[in-house]
């Protein structure tokens, strides 16, 4: 057992040896071959893991000194700690680390709210992040490490890699945040994200050729629906846009005289870099016709396709769900549509002068490439009489006139 006479005795005549302390586990002093400084260590396991610790050389350590810290390691190894990490927070001085709970909502307020407006997408990220807490939100952010956070995105995985690997992409911004805090000192999110990415999207499914489309189109609108939902189905694909952007519309939207749509920024899609943009549909011929039927129809509430639903307004599912019911699953995408209409127009009339920008901004899609950095035309001309073609060849594929749509048949 180790005393204050017996290390005076010992630092006389340093033999080589190793003394156990007795008072704590784990706890002796050493003497190494051909050394003569005596040096206090403890033993201890942390996780499984066998684990040695460094607490002082006599006689600039005391014994009483070196006992303080053995028993500081013990009351670590009670809490769950790992006390090579205690070590490096005490030297980084982050003593009071926060918990991934803390250190997430103080990421969520000071730096997520700021930089996200729509209110869908952070309700999003924040259940993502909470479901991800459930497991090790009460741990401290500097004990969590690589493993423990993997396990913690595994049932996530399971069901979605997308949405795991988007979740993980924002605890790597959450950790970054801490470190730039100093509450942490290591991002165990950055070590893994390669075994979380997301799956390259497939292309959207959709019918190219004519009597395919005719068909398509037959089948879906001989299977039993409201009227209303006919209209849904030829509108959306006459306009090119998201069903997002149509399911949702309002009739103080629509300009019977400039015979345009204009479609709210809150409705459109977030563009990965800068705010939602409004989008302007224009209205050919044939939508005008389809507009004033559903009028009759839908014309006394303010949206222009109703609904029970808490929104006020039919789902896009809705239509998904009746391609689907017609046979078409598999074969034919809502969001297919805009292909649809992009391989027509570029296949018919690519001749036509910036017929592949225009039909991309009919697409409410950004134009690609150098070109378009610099070009801030909207073509809007150009948008026009290609929407007037598109609805020209949709309304050749029907399969009675198309002023029928939306009255009984």
């Amino acid at each position: 057992m180790l005393t204050d006479k017996a290390l005076k005795n010992w630092a006389k005549k340093p033999e080589p040896g190793q003394v156990q302390d007795g008072s704590i586990p784990g706890m002796f002093a050493i003497v190494q071959n051909g050394q003569t400084a005596i040096r206090f260590r403890i033993k201890y396991t942390h996780n499984t893991k066998a684990s040695t610790k460094a607490l002082g050389t006599y006689p600039k350590t005391s014994l009483l000194a070196a006992r303080k810290k053995a028993g500081a390691i013990i009351d670590d190894l009670a809490s769950g700690l790992d006390p090579k990490l205690v070590a490096k927070r005490n030297k980084l001085d982050i003593q009071n680390s926060p918990t991934l709970n803390q250190l997430a909502d103080q990421w969520i307020k000071e730096e997520f709210l700021n930089a996200a407006s729509d209110q869908k997408y952070t309700k999003r990220v924040t259940n993502r992040i909470k479901e991800v807490c459930k497991s090790i939100g009460t741990l401290q952010a500097s004990d969590i490490d690589a493993p423990m956070l993997r396990s913690s995105l595994l049932a996530m995985r399971d069901r979605s890699e997308d949405e795991a690997a988007r979740t993980l992409s924002k605890l790597v911004d959450i950790f970054e945040f801490g470190i730039s805090l100093n509450l942490c000192e290591r991002n165990p999110a950055y070590s893994i994200r390669k075994q979380f990415k997301s799956p390259k999207p497939e292309s959207r499914k959709t019918i190219l050729d004519r009597n395919g489309q005719q068909q398509m189109i037959a089948d879906v609108l001989a299977y039993d629906s409201k009227p209303e939902c006919d209209l849904l189905f030829i509108i959306s694909l006459i306009s090119g846009a998201r069903i997002g952007e149509i399911a949702g519309g309002k009739w103080d939207e629509i300009s019977w005289q400039e015979k345009i749509w204009y479609v709210p920024a809150e409705r459109t899609k977030k563009p990965r870099n800068g705010p939602r943009r409004a989008h302007n549909i224009f209205l050919p011929s044939q939508q005008i016709i389809l507009l004033k039927n559903l009028k009759q129809i839908t014309g006394r509430n303010a949206y222009l396709f109703p609904s029970r639903a808490k929104s006020g307004h039919m789902s896009k599912e809705t239509l998904k769900t009746r391609i689907n019911r017609a046979g078409y699953q598999g074969k034919q995408d809502v969001h297919g549509f805009r292909s649809s209409l992009s391989s027509y127009l570029n296949k018919e009339f690519g001749h036509l002068g910036n017929t592949e920008t225009a039909v991309e901004i009919m697409s409410h899609r950004t134009p690609q490439g150098v070109r378009a950095i610099y070009n801030r035309n909207d073509y809007w001309e150009e948008q026009c009489v290609l929407w007037q073609y598109w609805a020209d060849y949709v309304e050749g594929l029907l399969p009675f006139p198309l002023g029928e749509l939306g009255l009984k048949r």
